[in-house]
């Protein structure tokens, strides 16, 4: 029985956790500006296919622009998209 509590903490937790993520990711992506560059065509699936291609565009674009995010920023970033544009499973 203990244990069952434990399991759904844990998953409690990640929920949090993945919430607080999107969150950050949206703000990050406020803070950039990257609708300045992607408002004529918000967010493409022809163009990124998976989330693993979502994660590597974020990073190409946080490069290119020197925003300074760290690899767990880029993957915050990410799940907001994912979240609001791509729908991809992660």
């Amino acid at each position: 029985m203990k244990y069952r509590g434990w399991i759904l903490l844990s998953f409690m937790l990640i929920g949090f956790s993945a919430q607080a993520g999107v969150a950050a990711g949206k703000q990050l992506h406020a803070q950039a500006k990257c609708l300045s560059c992607h408002a004529a065509q918000p967010y493409d699936r022809e163009k990124t296919p998976t989330f693993d291609a979502l994660v590597k565009r974020v990073a190409g674009c946080s490069q290119n622009f020197n925003t300074g995010w760290f690899d767990d920023e880029i993957r915050d970033v990410a799940e907001y998209l994912n979240r609001e544009y791509y729908r991809f499973e992660s």
